[in-house]
């Protein structure tokens, strides 16, 4: 064999073991309920999306990939919900006070980043909990262009967020419905 096709046949081997490893990390959901029994919540997934699998932490999911598109749903404990600022959250902090932690929080996340733009903030309900809606966005270091729209609301003791991302130009739009049909779905398991 000479060079050009020993070279050729590492290339081929490597990319098979990559994508092959890529594609075992992804799972697709289910077309009904999915239910995580951990983190106490179920979400109706949007068709042909993918979640990550084997991960602890907040569940994941894409249609592309999560650098083009992401819906991510946290709990977690409120003296654990800001790591980086240090935010102490309580059973009855206001949503508009909690969306200024989250943001705050996000802004200390984000390498790299020195402009994040809050582009609307309000009051909303999650499974009728008071909760916020705040719009964010932000440029990457290569300069390309993200929004975020995230919920977020505490109950018993822990703090809930759904959060959507995606590149402004493209994506965010075309998949906005879907994240609508994922926190209109979302439940809390009693």
């Amino acid at each position: 064999m000479n060079l050009r096709a020993i070279t050729f046949t590492v290339v081929a081997i490597l990319v098979l073991q990559i994508t092959g490893c890529a594609s075992n990390y992804w799972k697709t959901l289910p077309d009904d309920l999915y239910t995580n029994q951990k983190a106490g919540f179920q979400v109706k997934a949007p068709k042909g999306w993918f979640a990550g699998k084997g991960v602890s932490g907040p569940l994941v999911i894409t249609k592309d990939g999560p650098l083009l598109q992401a819906i991510e749903i946290t709990e977690m404990a409120l003296k654990k919900s800001f790591p980086k600022t240090k935010r102490v959250v309580a059973d009855d902090t206001e949503p508009l006070e909690l969306a200024d932690y989250y943001l705050a929080e996000f802004k200390s996340e984000l390498e790299g980043i020195t402009v994040v733009d809050k582009k609307s903030l309000s009051p909303a309900s999650i499974e009728q909990n008071d909760a916020f809606n705040m719009v964010l966005e932000f440029n990457s270091v290569e300069g390309l262009g993200y929004r975020v729209n995230v919920y977020g609301f505490v109950r018993a003791g822990k703090m809930y967020t759904l959060k959507y991302q995606a590149p402004r130009l493209h994506y965010y739009d075309r998949y906005a419905v879907d994240f609508k049909k994922v926190v209109e779905s979302f439940s809390l398991k009693s």
